[in-house]
């Protein structure tokens, strides 16, 4: 029987249909972010937990240059909307929204530090305030790390040392990350945190 194997090959609007598709699944998470950031959303209870964890540190956290002071949390409760317009104040200095959802995730981590690292005494730094930004900065280098031995896509910019347009300095491919899962945002985010609190590097 003969085949005629133009008839099974892809047509030309096929492949480019293929081609559209994959591109738009690379971008989803990124686009994610960015709705979420310019929304200002964040999860149930998030300016709750941010103000147990602020409490924790004694010279408070440092979002993006900004000191969010362990004293707010004496002046405030936990529950307070003046608290949580604070927050909302130091969070909308970041002019990235993917940035700013990112640094959401992390905070969010970062408020349930005991339970992700099983840990009761991390070394908290008691003589300045926490960079939350660091964490996030490291979680993308063990991201870049990880993937570059895994020769995934980002050996196209951050994996070859080449310039990633990824906001705040960060692999684009960070940004475009599910949150979850094993390759997800927060696996290298929990593994930022230990780093830092558990190891202390």
């Amino acid at each position: 029987m003969h085949v005629d194997t133009n008839v099974l090959a892809p047509s030309d609007s096929e492949e480019t249909d293929a081609e559209d598709t994959e591109a738009e699944k690379f971008g989803i998470w990124l686009r994610h972010r960015r709705i979420d950031g310019a929304l200002n959303r964040v999860p149930p209870d998030f300016y709750a937990m941010l103000w147990d964890t602020v409490r924790r540190f004694p010279r408070g956290l440092s979002i993006n240059h900004i000191v969010l002071h362990w004293g707010v949390t004496q002046e405030m409760t936990r529950r307070e909307i003046k608290f949580a317009l604070q927050v909302e104040e130091v969070l909308n200095q970041i002019a990235e929204p993917e940035y700013r959802e990112i640094m959401i995730e992390a905070l969010s981590l970062l408020s349930r530090m005991d339970r992700l690292l099983k840990m009761d005494n991390p070394n908290i730094p008691h003589d300045q305030p926490f960079v939350v930004d660091s964490v996030i900065h490291r979680a993308n280098k063990l991201f870049v790390e990880h993937n570059k031995k895994m020769e995934t896509i980002v050996m196209e910019c951050c994996g070859s040392w080449k310039r990633c347009d990824g906001a705040q300095g960060m692999c684009q491919h960070f940004y475009d990350s599910a949150p979850a899962g094993e390759y997800g945002t927060a696996h290298y985010l929990i593994k930022a945190l230990m780093d830092i609190f558990v190891l202390g590097t």
